[in-house]
């Protein structure tokens, strides 16, 4: 990448296409929206390994750097806008089942980790993704995990992320 591309990102990389035997599909190569900042690289390495002891195999990501991004579009600086955020369209384990934001099962609202968990809807596929998030929460993996349960813009995909120099980890909304 140029590095006018990533402008505003501390140490930016380009993941390589396999972590742990799971396949990580990123935007294409000559795609700004592949910069990863260094960070955010090691929560991924970490989140992998859980990852892959949960059988998942790929992991089809719609984007992570995204130069200006704001959040609502109009607020303060979005963690795309530094490369240390990470939106996941879906995950695929062995065999080709696909588990995305639609097996979710719950509303915007919701709670979806802990003892005030609401899971209206309990599909193999929605305990699946559930379980998954809700343990990358538990091991403080990033700072915020935004599943369909938080708003309308994070419908459709699964977005995780870090504040640059925030060393806690918060919340799975």
């Amino acid at each position: 990448f140029r590095e006018a591309e990533a402008a505003g990102v501390t140490a930016p990389v380009r993941l390589p296409a396999e972590i742990r035997g799971v396949k990580l599909v990123m935007p294409g190569e000559k795609s700004a929206h592949g910069i990863v900042d260094c960070s955010l690289a090691l929560a991924l390495d970490d989140f992998v390994k859980l990852l892959s002891e949960r059988g998942v195999v790929r992991v089809r990501v719609d984007n992570v750097f995204r130069k200006g991004a704001r959040i609502g579009g109009r607020g303060k600086p979005s963690q795309h806008a530094l490369a240390l955020a990470i939106d996941i369209d879906h995950f695929e384990l062995a065999g080709g089942r696909r588990i995305g934001p639609s097996a979710w099962g719950a509303s915007i609202g919701q709670t979806p980790c802990g003892p005030e968990a609401v899971m209206p809807t309990e599909t193999d596929d929605a305990v699946f993704v559930r379980d998954l998030l809700c343990e990358a929460g538990r091991r403080g993996l990033f700072h915020s995990i935004l599943t369909p349960s938080f708003d309308a813009a994070h419908q459709s995909h699964f977005h995780l992320d870090l504040k640059r120099g925030d060393t806690r980890r918060m919340f799975v909304r």
